[in-house]
């Protein structure tokens, strides 16, 4: 899908609207490496030097997916921790909301 965007002052200023426009392409959803099990390498673009990998490793004592309850005696992952967020946000409205307030670099949410 492609847009056009025009700065309003083009138009202000006698310019013309064709020497301020710009078209951008809009990506498709992005898919971060947490959320492709099968992938070998975490993959990062960078602005200096291109892509970057980084291997994956699995280890036992954190939890990738969430489970039947919630345990403090491993680590977890922010998806684990982010789905018990929703399931405490639907017990206890009252007392639970979550929000987003912030984006990562790669685009991921801060959940708060």
């Amino acid at each position: 899908m492609k847009i056009s965007i025009s700065l309003l002052a083009a138009g202000m200023l006698g310019l013309g609207t064709s020497a301020w426009a710009q078209e951008w392409t809009l990506a498709p959803a992005q898919v971060f490496p947490e959320h492709t099990a099968d992938d070998a390498f975490y993959t990062v673009d960078g602005k200096r030097h291109g892509r970057s990998y980084f291997k994956k490793f699995r280890f036992p004592e954190v939890e990738y997916s969430p489970g039947e309850t919630l345990t403090f005696d491993i680590y977890h992952t922010p998806d684990v921790m982010y789905h018990w967020y929703r399931v405490w946000e639907k017990q206890y409205p009252d007392l639970v909301s979550v929000y987003e307030v912030a984006k990562s670099y790669e685009g991921a949410p801060f959940y708060r």
